[in-house]
């Protein structure tokens, strides 16, 4: 048998079946004319094609976007982006070529002293205790300690050789003067035991 008799007996028989679940009957169909061939859904297009066959279509509502759903709704198409948001507050979520992408939100500061994240789609950035970045920054209430900022970025302090704080100095010894005796030809006047 001839195989373009077959393919065109298989198209013949899947257009029939179309036509005859949309309310066409098989005499419209072999007489096929405008007043014959149509179709109750308004999403579907009816036309008499060669041989007088009624064919019918889907309206065509594609918008060339791989980012959309397109469909027919009673005889309008509706276009609805694709819905890429995977709950998740500190994404950006968006579709390239038909395909979700969900990329973690930038929360980088130029300090490289802080640690960066997100919560709850807001951005945080507390400083690291004892980080620096150079070492004016590492400062020491201890007089006898001095800072030194190391890499990655942390305060280092080191005790200064023979240095002694404050609360560790010893205090120097008061001195009295000596105390005149106006009446002996101003000689000094030896104090008791225990006063200087």
């Amino acid at each position: 048998m001839n195989t373009k008799y077959i393919l065109g007996l298989a198209i013949y028989l899947l257009i029939l079946a179309i036509c005859l679940m949309n309310g066409v009957s098989q005499t419209d169909i072999d007489n096929c004319s405008p007043s014959t061939c149509f179709s109750t859904d308004p999403c579907i297009i009816a036309a008499c094609g060669p041989s007088s066959i009624c064919i019918q279509t889907l309206v065509n509502c594609d918008d060339g976007d791989a980012c959309t759903t397109d469909s027919c709704i009673n005889g309008q198409c509706t276009n609805n982006p694709i819905n890429c948001d995977d709950g998740d507050a500190c994404t950006t979520d968006s579709c390239i070529n038909g395909q979700c992408t969900n990329n973690p939100i930038n929360c980088d500061d130029p300090d490289p002293c802080t640690d960066d994240f997100c919560i709850d789609g807001v951005c945080h950035n507390p400083k690291r205790p004892d980080c620096c970045i150079d070492d004016s920054q590492c400062v020491s209430d201890d007089p006898c300690k001095v800072g030194t900022c190391t890499p990655p970025g942390i305060c280092v302090y080191l005790e200064i050789v023979h240095c002694r704080s404050k609360s560790d100095r010893v205090r120097p010894p008061i001195l009295i003067p000596p105390v005149l005796n106006p009446g002996i030809g101003h000689r000094p006047v030896t104090p008791p035991m225990g006063r200087w």
